[in-house]
């Protein structure tokens, strides 16, 4: 794609290239050599994707609220869409790439099955929707609207783990930090601008 977000990743805004093309460059085994444990490696790489999306879903719950993308370099904001994953197994019927829209469909199912297993008490702040480029990519993008008081946690290896937004990143933070980091947010919304 020619298109880019003229904007960085900040304390509102996340940029995921996609949630199921982990770079399994770096896997480092040989799958002709292990082919199942390359297997099992590279689904697990997937899952860590998805966790990310959520643990970013979980911050912006206890923050300011935002918008993931997907289908966008986080590096450089360069719009490549969903078409990253098309070579990948899960996307191909009779040895071909599914359409953009068909993986669109997947993605959506895929992340609100999750948002649902993860969020089931918040998914009337938590949006989903998806966008086509003038020059036709596919981007997803998830839409969070912040919750008061900020109570949200995921359950992680049996932890429970509150997400914040700092900057642009997702903080994991202990429960001691994290009950002050609410109590100074207030459990109250804002009062909206009267216009």
């Amino acid at each position: 794609g020619k298109f880019r977000f003229k904007v960085t990743e900040d304390e509102r805004l996340e940029f995921k290239q996609s949630v199921f093309a982990p770079n399994i460059s770096k896997i480092g085994i040989d799958p002709k050599e292990y082919p199942e444990k390359y297997t099992k490696l590279c689904q697990a790489r997937s899952r860590d994707l998805l966790q990310d999306v959520f643990s970013s879903v979980c911050a912006f719950l206890n923050t300011k609220g935002g918008t993931i993308w997907l289908g966008v370099n986080d590096g450089d904001g360069k719009i490549i869409g969903v078409s990253n994953v098309k070579k990948r197994e899960l996307f191909q019927r009779d040895g071909k790439p599914i359409s953009d829209r068909e993986i669109i469909d997947a993605i959506d199912l895929s992340i609100a099955e999750g948002l649902k297993n993860h969020f089931r008490d918040y998914m009337s702040n938590i949006g989903r929707k998806y966008h086509v480029t003038p020059d036709g990519q596919y981007l997803y993008a998830i839409t969070v609207e912040p919750t008061y008081p900020a109570e949200v946690y995921m359950i992680h290896k049996g932890t429970d783990i509150p997400f914040v937004r700092v900057g642009s990143s997702c903080t994991p933070y202990k429960w001691p930090a994290f009950n002050r980091y609410a109590k100074k947010r207030g459990d109250k919304a804002p009062r909206k601008k009267k216009s």
